[in-house]
């Protein structure tokens, strides 16, 4: 798995003077993105694997096909992060990507850290 993220200060670039509260101080704004490889059983072209067969029904005639998913994965993104009573919080909105294609589903985040 590969992760890589920009974490922009903003405060740095736009105020003149020095920032005193942690919440402005720390503001950033982050763009990311993920790589990694994904699948179910001993290789991901393994005819056991369940994300290489799909079904589709329409009344009465159902019918399940071979369709090789591409095992690599991934997603991108951007969010913002600052501090909140000593704690790193962290609101993302990212998109999946899979056999190469960018989902058009988002996925909101939340997350509460320390950054140590």
């Amino acid at each position: 798995m590969l992760t890589t993220e920009i974490r922009w200060p903003i405060s740095k670039y736009f105020m003149r003077i020095p920032v005193e509260k942690p919440f402005l101080r720390d503001f950033q704004l982050v763009g990311f993105a993920d790589i990694g490889t994904a699948w179910e059983g001993n290789s991901p072209f393994d005819e056991g694997n369940l994300l290489n067969s799909e079904t589709l029904s329409t009344g009465p005639i159902t019918i399940t096909y071979e369709n090789i998913n591409d095992p690599i994965v991934g997603g991108v993104g951007f969010g913002l992060r600052s501090t909140i009573l000593g704690y790193f919080v962290r609101a993302d909105m990212a998109w999946g990507i899979e056999n190469g294609i960018i989902s058009d589903e988002r996925i909101i985040m939340f997350s509460l850290t320390l950054d140590i």
